[in-house]
């Protein structure tokens, strides 16, 4: 599900894409909770262009922080979409499973200098 209010123009967003993990096996979550520290969210939680995943060691939820560029009139809804083109990419290279995967693109407001 995207969630998007109306934009355009060349934008910079942020996007979480948030679900929950499904179907781990015992070797994934092992491998998860060996490496859960440089993944929390509390530490690590930022937004990068590679997509920055976080999560805890419940191994429940999980959220990807991605920074996007779009532009055009559903700038914002593009930037989710690519988002969560890039999240089910990272999910499959780790081999995990998943289920109610959202994003949400919010717009990176413009640095004024004075």
């Amino acid at each position: 599900m995207v969630v998007v209010t109306e934009t355009s123009g060349t934008q910079q967003f942020r996007v979480a894409v948030r679900g929950m993990f499904e179907g781990l096996t015992a070797p994934q979550r092992q491998a998860l909770l060996s490496d859960v520290d440089a993944h929390d969210v509390v530490l690590v939680g930022r937004f990068s262009e590679e997509g920055t995943l976080t999560y805890a060691k419940d191994l429940v939820f999980f959220t990807f922080g991605f920074d996007v560029t779009a532009s055009g009139p559903d700038a914002q809804t593009d930037a989710a979409a690519e988002a969560e083109i890039r999240a089910l990419e990272r999910l499959g290279q780790g081999g995990w499973g998943y289920r109610h995967l959202r994003a949400t693109a919010s717009v990176v407001p413009p640095v004024k200098r004075r």
